[in-house]
């Protein structure tokens, strides 16, 4: 499942913009080619106050996603340590975790094979996890738009850098 790689990216993209923000703050600007080119002194305000406003919408669209918790959606055969499920969840989990003949499919199926069929069957452990993994789906088109919508930026902002130079 792709769940963990987006927690991962997501992750990434904390430290990357911790590490931009210290930079600026010791006044270093060469992470930022057409920046660095610039009169730095009168670009560091501006770009502190950018990176800041960024980093308030990163934790707005990306909140701190643990899923630690949540390995049993990956293999719902794993032991759980600490359980954040409630009585008919656990009802269901109980038979679902200790059936052998699951076990086997899961081993030998591709994820969506095996779980569209047992859905009918758990659907408070289904409807548990489908919620889950929405949260990091929704994130991750977030991100992919906060993506594109940053790329177009920064060619505009290239655009108005070069007119600026030439005058």
């Amino acid at each position: 499942m792709k769940i963990f790689l987006l927690r991962r990216i997501n992750q990434l993209l904390f430290e990357k913009s911790y590490l931009m923000d210290s930079r600026v703050k010791a006044g270093t600007l060469d992470m930022f080619p057409l920046v660095r080119k610039t009169c730095v002194k009168e670009m560091i305000p501006i770009t502190l106050e950018h990176l800041t406003c960024l980093g308030r919408r990163v934790e707005d669209y990306f909140p701190s996603n643990n899923v630690d918790g949540f390995y049993w959606i990956r293999n719902p055969f794993v032991k759980l340590t600490d359980s954040n499920f409630e009585m008919c969840e656990e009802k269901e989990l109980a038979p679902l975790s200790s059936d052998r003949g699951l076990r086997m499919n899961h081993a030998e199926l591709p994820p969506d094979a095996f779980r569209i069929p047992i859905m009918q069957e758990y659907p408070h452990i289904a409807k548990k996890a489908i919620k889950v993994l929405l949260q990091f789906f929704t994130s991750y088109l977030c991100e992919l738009r906060f993506s594109i919508l940053n790329n177009i930026k920064n060619k505009k902002r290239e655009k108005g850098f070069r007119a600026f130079r030439k005058n």
